[in-house]
C-alpha cells in the first residue's frame, strides 16, 4: 500500500515538472547566416526563418560574433565575443532586423541588375560598421549591386560606393542624346547667348546623336560643347 502511494505520488510529481516545463517552454527563431543568409538579411518577413522549440529555456538570442548572425535559445546561441548580442521572452522575439542599425542595400546581378531596383533593400549578410553599398554597371546588359562586405563580386574601377541605407539604387544605363555640330559648316552651330540657362538647345542647326551611358563612366563620355 505504501509502495503504490509513493509511485503514485512519483508519477504525480512528474506530472507537475512536465506541465510546468511546458508552460515555460519558448518558441525561437534558429539559424546563422553562415548556412542561412536570410539569418542576417531578412526584414522580418513572416515564414522565412526557422524556429525551434526550446523546452528548457526562457529567452531567446540574437548575436553578431565575427561578422556572423546568430538566432537561437537563449543558453545555445555564442556570445562569446560578440560585438552585439540581445535576449528576449516572448515567442519568436528574435525576429527582425539585428542590429537595428544595420546597414541595407540593394541585391541583384545580371541583365535585370542594369534598371534601378523597385524592390527593398535588404541588410547585408555580414555585420560592418564601416560597410558600404556598390552599384557596378560593366554593360548597358550587365551590372551588379550588393555590400561590400560580401565581395562575391571583384568590383570594377567604376563601381560606385555609398554608405546610406538603400543608396545603389541609381539607374545602370541609359540612352543620351546630343546635339551634333560643327559652327564650320554653318553659323547655326554657335550658341544663342540669350537662351543660356532655358532649359532649350542653345544652337538653332544640328543633327542629333546618341550613346549608351553608364554609371560611373568618366565625363568625357557624355554630350559637351567646345569653343575655340
Amino acid at each position: 500500500m505504501l509502495a503504490l502511494k509513493a509511485t503514485h505520488h512519483i508519477l504525480l510529481l512528474l506530472l507537475i515538472l512536465l506541465v510546468t516545463g511546458q508552460c515555460f517552454a519558448i518558441v525561437c527563431y534558429h539559424c546563422d547566416s553562415i548556412a542561412l543568409p536570410e539569418c542576417s538579411q531578412t526584414l522580418g518577413e513572416v515564414g522565412v526563418l526557422p524556429y525551434l522549440d526550446c523546452p528548457t529555456e526562457l529567452t531567446c538570442a540574437m548575436s553578431i560574433v565575427d561578422t556572423i548572425t546568430y538566432r537561437g535559445c537563449g543558453a545555445e546561441t555564442p556570445i562569446t565575443g560578440a560585438t552585439y548580442s540581445k535576449r528576449c521572452s516572448s515567442n519568436l522575439c528574435n525576429a527582425g532586423v539585428y542590429p537595428p542599425g544595420r546597414l541595407k542595400c540593394h541585391h541583384c546581378a545580371g541583365q535585370d541588375c542594369v534598371a534601378a531596383p523597385g524592390a527593398k533593400p535588404k541588410p547585408c549578410r555580414y555585420h560592418l560598421e564601416e560597410d558600404q553599398c556598390y552599384t557596378d554597371v560593366i554593360s548597358s546588359t550587365e551590372a551588379y549591386r550588393g555590400c561590400v562586405s560580401e565581395q562575391n563580386h571583384t568590383l570594377s574601377s567604376a563601381a560606385k560606393l555609398c554608405e546610406i541605407n538603400g543608396c545603389n539604387d541609381d539607374q545602370g544605363a541609359w540612352t543620351q542624346i546630343c546635339a551634333k555640330c560643327d559652327s564650320a559648316d554653318g553659323r547655326g552651330c554657335k550658341m544663342d547667348l540669350f537662351q543660356v540657362n532655358t532649359g532649350r538647345c542653345n544652337v538653332s542647326l544640328y543633327e542629333e546623336c546618341q550613346q549608351q551611358v553608364l554609371l560611373g563612366e568618366p565625363e568625357d563620355k557624355y554630350c559637351f560643347s567646345f569653343r575655340n
